[in-house]
């Protein structure tokens, strides 16, 4: 383990602010690399550090400002950009906000793609109200005065649901109909089409 021993020998030369770079960028990237190995394995383990408020002020479970995940991105590009700062030669004033500025630009990217990810995600319910005016076939007989189902596309799902006839009347299996209503309790007022 040749590398590990030279690490180490580089590390015992580090003094004052360059110390606190490089402890910074090495704690951050092993939470950073942590949480993904976790969550690649894992899932999302929930287990951020929420604060009152949100990057992206949905408050749906994305990006908080305090996550782990934020954190540690922040600290790892705060050290290894601070770190590469000082060694060019500039002030430790220079180094300090160049490792600020890089660690909030991190912070806020990771939180713009996570806030992104998780607006992709769909929670998949089908809306009932969205069926009316839909087309679709009967599918058990809605019988004269009660109730049977159909088949109708809604938000580009092929779904069963129950139905009555908007004229009472009794519309056989296999029939087309088109949705007029919806009842309070998902039931479905349909017309033959």
């Amino acid at each position: 383990m040749p590398a590990f021993a030279e690490i180490i020998e580089w590390a015992a030369t580090l003094h004052g602010i360059e110390l606190l770079f490089a402890i910074t960028a090495a704690a951050g990237s092993l939470v950073f690399l942590f949480r993904i190995v976790m969550s690649l394995f894992f899932g999302d383990l929930d287990v951020d550090v929420d604060a009152d408020f949100d990057l992206d002020g949905g408050g749906d479970g994305g990006f908080s400002l305090l996550s782990i995940q934020g954190l540690s991105s922040f600290f790892m590009m705060f050290g290894f950009v601070g770190l590469a700062v000082s060694y060019t030669g500039f002030s430790t004033l220079a180094s300090v906000a160049a490792a600020f500025f890089s660690g909030a630009g991190a912070l806020l990217l990771v939180g713009w793609i996570t806030s992104s990810m998780y607006r992709l995600q769909s929670s998949g319910n089908v809306q009932v109200k969205n069926a009316i005016g839909s087309q679709g076939t009967v599918y058990l007989t809605i019988p004269k005065g009660g109730t049977g189902s159909v088949q109708i596309n809604v938000q580009n799902r092929l779904r069963t649901m129950d139905a009555v006839a908007a004229d009472k009347k009794e519309i056989k299996t296999g029939q087309g109909i088109k949705v007029v209503e919806v009842r309070g309790d998902d039931i479905l007022i349909v017309e033959k089409d």
